[in-house]
């Protein structure tokens, strides 16, 4: 392990030092942070790019010729394929919020890990860290998959059979997506209170039930705190992407217009365009979703602290060389 930033001495922090508590951690575990990020993110890029790069031109083709039925048949196959990688990527998302938790808080607190060290401790409970990743996604999200169902339903029969909708259905739909809406604002805000649940999990050797009581626990009374924070740390992000896409458009637009005359262009040049500039924007998504997964999970070790402080009442610095057992 090396040092780090200073333990802050305790007292509790506001909106503003928070934010500035979490900024100077990303600026001085950056490469960690992000490194640890870099998992989850080239797992998903490099499995879902193979994918589409094997499948998407047939896809493609059914499109532009108009095949329905073509289409149907190979959007089945699309969601049958990526089925199996989303259990492959759960499986890795929730090893890298323990390591990033486990990273985080252990910055806050004066003591920076590495990066094997951060994965080492994800990696010695991987079947607790998946369990406690479904039940907070079942807790939070799931009322509002449920309520999906019927209309998935619906479509997908109205598009294999060509029927022709039903009226009570085209009647309830505005009343679904009403409540779909809801179920998704509530469970937003549940996702809050529960995000503090993998710290807790780690630094506090518990189960899934008492990781989740634990943080719902913790931040009760600090939910718009909470919410602030994260808030601002996803409008500071959307106005990064909005820099870096747009900047990423002027390069692109810039480095067509500099291939010559179009008229001339071979397809060749066309095509090896083309795959630059989908490489390039793959690249430009993955910085900005680490950047996002770094910024928040950070933020949260930083609250996971500050509510420790708060409700236990004791620094919670001491022993921070590892996790208990």
């Amino acid at each position: 392990m090396s040092g780090g930033l200073p333990i802050p001495p305790y007292r509790p922090m506001g909106l503003g030092q928070i934010l500035d508590r979490v900024l100077r951690l990303l600026r001085a575990n950056f490469r960690l942070l992000m490194g640890i990020a870099a998992v989850p993110g080239l797992t998903m890029l490099i499995t879902y790019g193979m994918v589409l790069a094997a499948m998407g031109p047939s896809l493609i083709s059914a499109m532009r010729e108009n095949k329905p039925e073509e289409m149907f048949h190979q959007a089945a196959i699309l969601s049958a394929v990526f089925f199996p990688l989303m259990v492959v990527y759960l499986v890795v998302f929730a090893v890298y919020l323990a390591a990033a938790s486990y990273a985080a808080v252990l910055a806050d607190r004066g003591t920076r890990v590495t990066f094997s060290d951060a994965y080492q401790v994800a990696c010695s409970r991987v079947g607790h860290y998946v369990l406690l990743t479904l039940a907070i996604y079942a807790v939070t999200f799931l009322p509002a998959f449920l309520l999906e169902i019927p209309i998935l339903v619906s479509s997908a029969l109205m598009g294999a059979q060509k029927a022709t909708p039903n009226p009570a259905f085209i009647l309830l739909f505005p009343l679904l997506i009403f409540l779909i809406l809801a179920a998704f604002i509530g469970g937003a805000l549940v996702a809050l209170r529960l995000s503090l649940a993998f710290a807790a999990s780690i630094f506090e050797s518990l189960g899934v039930k008492q990781a989740i009581r634990r943080s719902w626990t913790l931040t009760r009374g600090a939910l718009g705190r909470i919410f602030l924070v994260a808030l601002v740390i996803y409008a500071a992000i959307y106005i990064a992407t909005m820099v870096l896409i747009f900047g990423a458009m002027i390069v692109g637009v810039t480095g067509f217009f500099l291939l010559g005359p179009h008229d001339h262009a071979s397809a060749h040049s066309i095509t090896v365009f083309a795959i630059c500039a989908f490489v390039a924007y793959l690249a430009v998504i993955g910085i900005i979703t680490m950047g996002t997964w770094a910024g928040f999970t950070t933020a949260f070790g930083v609250i996971y602290n500050d509510q420790r402080f708060r409700i236990d009442g004791a620094s919670v610095a001491q022993g921070v060389s590892g996790v208990p057992g």
